[in-house]
């Protein structure tokens, strides 16, 4: 199939402004143009006229190049705008915080790791102190990456703690030290991502986790009704992060995919939705005829975990 030209480099701090659901931006000074959005119809309309570009776009991706992959385009958009509504709907303030799931075994994008939990995440900030609480599984690691507007800025795990032989675990996160289990908070701090893998599926168990902030209240976030002025934001939001981040997965897949098929780049960026200091995650296209197989040699790269994962052309793992 045709190639479209190679982007430019791809940062991890780019996942953070192509996916990010801030409406402030679309909010700050601008409340009355967001409820004439609103009383007009116009926020809705805007949303309605982003979605339909976006199935265009799909359609003049070179990925869209049969009726599978145009199939598996739009299946990957619905997931897409799935997510998207669930970060939306669903999301809770830093003050009073609850993890929310944005990918799972149907939901995927970003080639998402399929031997575990990729994104349980919640919204942070280092002007709080929170309780990270709850009981290990059995999973191979647990790994909680704290994240800014540039990618991430720590990374922590599970067993660097000290959990009870019940398997019941109390960490403390803030800037500053207490005793006894303590995780700092970074600076700048906005999100605490988590990241549960498994080696066995049938024997090893989810860790179950939860955090507590210092918000209170007996109504949670996600079931108040927001300003009328906001509901407009997030309606003009939403459709430009649909057309950001479809954009974002189609060069960052474009960004590897320069060195043909059927070869693995040593040297590769990873987005700020899975970067982290301690794992890397090399990629590339494959293309095999009918009568052929691909055999795929490698040196054990140690560490906690590794696997080979396979995914599609709209860079979504198999299980």
């Amino acid at each position: 199939m045709s190639r479209a030209p190679v982007p430019p480099g791809i940062t991890p701090a780019q996942t953070h402004s192509k996916t990010h659901m801030d409406t402030g931006a679309f909010l700050a000074g601008q409340a009355e143009a967001r409820l004439d959005d609103l009383r007009s119809g116009a926020a809705w309309e805007a949303l309605c006229d982003n979605l339909r570009d976006l199935g265009r776009d799909m359609l003049a991706s070179e990925f869209a190049a049969d009726d599978r992959e145009r199939a598996d385009g739009y299946r990957y958009l619905l997931g897409l705008l799935t997510i998207r509504l669930h970060k939306l709907l669903y999301q809770t303030s830093p003050e009073n915080p609850a993890f929310l799931r944005l990918m799972d075994d149907v939901l995927k994008f970003g080639l998402d790791n399929p031997d575990g939990v990729n994104s349980k995440t919640c919204d942070l900030s280092d002007a709080y102190t929170y309780r990270l609480y709850g009981r290990a599984g059995g999973e191979r690691f647990v790994e909680f990456i704290q994240s800014g507007a540039n990618g991430t800025l720590s990374n922590h795990f599970l067993n660097d703690f000290a959990i009870a032989p019940d398997g019941r675990f109390d960490i403390t996160l803030s800037r500053e030290p207490v005793p006894g289990n303590w995780m700092p908070l970074a600076p700048g701090v906005r999100a605490l991502n988590i990241r549960q893998i498994q080696y066995d599926w049938d024997a090893e168990g989810y860790s179950e986790i939860h955090i507590a902030g210092p918000g209170t209240g007996p109504t949670p976030e996600c079931l108040k009704s927001p300003p009328p002025a906001q509901v407009a934001a997030e309606l003009r939001k939403l459709g430009a992060v649909m057309t950001s981040e479809f954009a974002f997965w189609q060069d960052y897949t474009r960004a590897f995919r320069r060195e043909g098929d059927n070869v693995i780049p040593a040297d590769q960026p990873l987005a700020q939705s899975g970067y982290s200091k301690v794992r890397a995650a090399p990629k590339g296209f494959f293309h095999l005829e009918p009568d052929q197989a691909m055999l795929l040699e490698f040196d054990d790269p140690g560490g906690l975990f590794w696997s080979e994962a396979l995914g599609d052309t709209w860079f979504r793992s198999f299980d």
